[in-house]
């Protein structure tokens, strides 16, 4: 069994009447990298500061190798300083004063590691965050994404337990937040670093992680690696924001176990054989993009076909991006180039069965996640 380094059970944070973290508990194992996703508000950055040391929970625990480090029944919050974890928030938060060098031997000096040791330790995480040639140049001088990797070499220099990250790419540009994550991966492989991720971008929890922990309104709604969560999601959220999600609004109709999901003037769509909501049922007919096929030449819909209403088409060299209505819905499907659309056209959607979702449709319908 892998080791288990850092343990968060039923953990609960509160302010005032509103309740950001809603007993929380998962594991961190040695070398992996977990990642908290989910939108904004969502209570995963008050998790991170929770288990940080840097907000005091209401209830539950934190365990690191075992030990607690906070407690709120009692009333144990053992100091930041004390629990040997590096954090890097998505500000750099690196010392302008200081050359590289002096910002990344920074926590050495506090821990008055000898002078010889230092400067050995510094270089080696200079070299392994692409610093080396820089450790004389002040911070100041430095671009955006040189000083997100000196705050990082800062956090990894004294080699502690975890590794916390709290939107560390979200002040980065397009090209900048690719290259980090690819040195963010190098770095964990290298070390072997365990790593706890805080981010709202999906893109970033996929590529980075072991597993991804999806959270909505102070809560876990999902636990898995990124293959689980994008092809099993356990919920109607999790499946809408991870990755693109076409839903719409349907009936179940059927006897025994033959049902369908009726999209009302749009067509019929059988339910996969292990769903089966209540006939009558008002439900989200829910499918990823990658599922579905554009029909053009087709009149009435057949078997799980809909019918839609091309709005645009918008040419992207290799490919048409075409936006679509679906009933109330509008969403957006890639079509060949070989693929005569025109706005105003009718066409049917072609849906794979076996990759539909049905959910209840009680409340509203969950953010559709971005890539």
């Amino acid at each position: 069994m892998p080791e288990v380094v850092l343990e968060v059970q039923r953990l609960v944070k509160r302010y005032g009447a509103a309740t950001a973290v809603d007993r929380v508990s998962f594991e961190l194992f040695r070398g992996e990298t977990l990642t908290l996703l989910g939108p904004s508000g969502c209570g995963k950055s008050t998790t991170l500061r929770l288990i940080a040391g840097l907000e005091r929970p209401d209830d539950g625990e934190v365990l690191v190798n075992g030990v607690v480090i906070a407690s709120g029944a009692k009333r144990i919050c053992l100091p930041p300083e004390k629990r040997n974890m590096g954090l890097v928030f998505q500000s750099y938060a690196i010392w302008p004063h200081m050359t590289v060098f002096e910002n990344v031997a920074y926590p050495l000096r506090i821990r008055h590691v000898p002078a010889a040791e230092m400067r050995r330790q510094v270089e080696r995480m200079l070299e392994l965050t692409g610093l080396d040639g820089l450790a004389q140049r002040p911070a100041t001088h430095l671009s955006g994404g040189q000083q997100q990797r000196v705050a990082l070499a800062r956090a990894l220099v004294y080699e502690p337990d975890i590794l916390l990250l709290d939107e560390p790419l979200s002040n980065l540009d397009a090209k900048l937040r690719h290259e980090m994550r690819a040195q963010l991966k190098r770095l964990q492989i290298a070390l072997g670093t365990t790593i706890l991720f805080v981010t709202h971008d999906q893109l970033e929890a996929m590529t980075l992680s072991h597993r991804i922990a999806v959270m909505r309104a102070g809560v876990i709604e999902q636990v898995g690696a990124p293959r689980e969560i994008y092809h099993q999601p356990a919920t109607h959220f999790v499946q809408s924001f991870i990755g693109q999600c076409i839903n719409v609004r349907g009936r179940v109709v059927g006897a025994g176990a033959e049902r369908h999901v009726e999209v009302a003037g749009q067509g019929r769509v059988a339910v996969p054989p292990d769903q089966l909501p209540a006939i009558g049922d008002g439900v989200w007919l829910s499918v990823r993009p990658e599922h579905v096929a554009i029909v053009a030449n087709g009149v009435e819909p057949a078997p799980n076909q809909l019918a839609a209403v091309v709005d645009d088409v918008a040419y992207v060299g290799d490919r048409y991006e075409c936006t679509l209505r679906l009933g109330e819905a509008e969403i957006v499907l890639e079509a060949p180039r070989t693929l005569d659309l025109r706005a105003g056209q009718r066409v049917l959607l072609a849906l794979d069965a076996a990759a539909i979702k049905v959910w209840p449709a009680a409340g509203e319908l969950p953010p559709v996640g971005r890539p």
